[in-house]
């Protein structure tokens, strides 16, 4: 089990939409031990990924700041 996971793969025009989906974030959760923390880096020049993010945490019962 991990206690951080960082993902930083938002940045350019053509954003991999695989890793924000609701499989991908259990996934992530499962990768992560009970006390971890999932770090998505998402700013983008062309999207705002703020309101996918949020949906998909509060979609999963997961904490977001």
């Amino acid at each position: 089990m991990y206690d951080l996971l960082v993902l930083d793969a938002f940045s350019s025009d053509a954003i991999p939409v695989h890793l924000l989906t609701r499989e991908a974030l259990r996934l992530y959760f499962d990768l992560l031990g009970p006390r971890g923390i999932l770090a998505l880096h998402i700013s983008n020049r062309y999207l705002r990924l703020e309101p996918v993010v949020a949906n998909l945490a509060a979609d999963g019962g997961y904490a977001a700041l």
